[in-house]
């Protein structure tokens, strides 16, 4: 229920055009009035919350959704004209609503917000990030740079882009993402990744044109919200609901052209597949649970409910997916509590490990940590490097440009 604003937005416009489909269903059209009432409540429910979002990708999937549906659906909507008139006047008025119900958020924002797209670097940060990543991709075009390079390579790439515009504007944050999916994974693996995509997007497409008319547009049109979301954005990677939805999607989809065969299969085959089973659960219930208590275990971290000298992150520390984010925080602590209490060797092991995890992972946070690491053992030399670096990164950090203008006074 609580999502990203524009996670949030394309959701909705895509509940909005399930709703519209299943007003054109015999189950709804024929059925019971109290089924109709309910789908038309859900379609007014997510209007409002997509027209009060003021989402650029919401509007612009559901602009170019809707015709796509009404080609396909419109011998099913002139046969119920006055009802199509009620969800008409439902839509536009729920739309509307949440526009003057908000004036500074809505549709208002839409197009103040398109508007700025076009200021250039200084206006976007958008189009510096794709102009970056570009530039990397040009480096690595066939293989990309590996899976999970994107962090590093993208921060790494930020000085040259700089120094060519001076005045361009980027998050100053470490950008993990560059808000199109197939960009990320042409950075990543490069025209091969890229030709799998299009090999995907291509058998979807063949997929649509082989079903009838009155599903094949509408089902493009029910895809096409969270489909153009990922080229905007990142809505895999922060919600759950929309892999859910938009792989059922997918599914409805797919299964129309579904063959059967039947396979006879040995014994011996069956039985593995059953033993197959039985050891994929265990060890997914093993995962599953060892994550719950990884979780726990950063709950409870944060909210400082550790007993004293126990080891806080036990469970974290092991976990194949939880260990690198464990290992960071733990740092992080051993180096605060180190500088309280003047234990030198541990600031030096901080330091140490500072120096190789920003060789693959120039996170912000590490920057600031590392210099002030060195500075309290007295290197001021290699804190000085460390500083510029990190500030030919992120050049709008604070506490970068005053280590830098230090090292100045200092040389």
């Amino acid at each position: 229920m609580f999502q990203q604003i524009n996670n949030q937005a394309s959701f909705q416009v895509t509940a909005i055009l399930i709703a519209l489909w299943l007003f054109t269903r015999p189950r709804i059209r024929r059925g019971p009035g109290w089924q109709f009432l309910m789908a038309l409540i859900m379609m007014a429910s997510a209007a409002f919350v997509a027209g009060y979002s003021g989402s650029r990708v919401a509007a612009l999937g559901f602009l170019l959704a809707l015709p796509l549906f009404m080609i396909s659906r419109w011998r099913f909507i002139v046969q119920d004209k006055l009802r199509w008139l009620a969800i008409s006047v439902v839509l536009v008025s729920a739309l509307l609503g949440a526009n003057q119900f908000e004036n500074q958020r809505g549709l208002t924002s839409v197009l103040e917000k398109t508007t700025a797209i076009n200021a250039g670097f200084s206006g976007s940060a958008r189009l510096g990030m794709y102009t970056i990543a570009f530039d990397v991709i040009k480096q690595a075009p066939f293989l990309g740079h590996g899976i999970g390079s994107f962090v590093r390579v993208w921060q790494f790439a930020k000085p040259d882009f700089y120094a060519k515009h001076p005045d361009a504007v980027l998050p100053p944050q470490r950008v993990s993402h560059p808000h199109n999916e197939l960009i990320f994974w042409l950075v990543e693996g490069g025209a091969i990744a890229g030709i799998g995509l299009v090999a995907f997007a291509f058998s979807v497409i063949m997929t649509l044109i082989k079903l009838p008319h009155s599903r094949r547009y509408a089902y493009g049109a029910m895809l096409l919200p969270i489909t153009l979301h990922t080229q905007v954005e990142l809505p895999f990677y922060i919600s759950s609901l929309h892999w859910f939805v938009f792989l059922f999607l997918l599914f409805v989809v797919m299964q129309a052209s579904t063959r059967r065969y039947q396979l006879n299969l040995s014994t011996a085959a069956i039985n593995l597949i059953k033993l197959a089973t039985i050891v994929g659960a265990l060890a997914a219930f093993v995962f599953l649970s060892s994550s719950m208590m990884a979780n726990l275990e950063f709950k409870r971290y944060q909210m400082k409910q550790v007993a004293e000298g126990s080891d806080p992150l036990a469970i974290a520390l092991h976990h194949p997916y939880f260990k690198k984010f464990a290992t960071e925080i733990m740092m992080i602590s051993l180096f605060n509590s180190s500088v309280r209490y003047a234990l030198d060797d541990n600031v030096r092991l901080f330091a140490q490990w500072a120096d190789q995890e920003l060789n693959y992972n120039p996170n912000i946070a590490f920057y600031r940590l590392a210099v002030l690491a060195n500075q309290y053992l007295k290197q001021d030399q290699h804190a000085c490097i460390i500083a510029k670096k990190g500030l030919s990164i992120y050049p709008v950090d604070p506490t970068l440009k005053t280590a830098v203008q230090q090292c100045e006074v200092d040389r």
